[in-house]
């Protein structure tokens, strides 16, 4: 493992650890560019949280972006924020980037 991928993958271990003290998601998946491809100098961290909320949506997504606010981080972070009902509804019509997610994404914690 080259340096580069190490501090890659503690910066993420680090937004990992902020949302799973801060909002105490169900699961978070990795997805794109840092699972299933070569992420790049301008590759974001596209992750997904899945939790129980009642927060409207942009609430949620809100909460997580301030929740890893972190000035000195040069990597753009996109966070969703699904129930798991959403979800499930997503997968089951067939929406292609949750199934995606689904079927090629990283799963980084899941609640015990």
């Amino acid at each position: 493992m080259v340096q580069g991928e190490t501090e890659e993958r503690a910066r993420i271990e680090r937004i990992v650890t902020r949302i799973a003290e801060g909002c105490r998601p169900l699961q978070m998946i990795l997805f794109e560019s840092h699972v299933w491809g070569e992420p790049t100098d301008g590759s974001d961290i596209d992750r997904l949280s899945v939790q129980e909320t009642r927060r409207q949506v942009i609430d949620r997504w809100i909460a997580i972006r301030e929740m890893i606010a972190d000035p000195g981080r040069r990597i753009p972070v996109e966070p969703i924020v699904a129930t798991p009902e959403e979800l499930r509804r997503r997968v089951a019509v067939r929406d292609r980037p949750f199934r995606e997610i689904g079927e090629r994404g990283k799963l980084l914690s899941a609640a015990c």
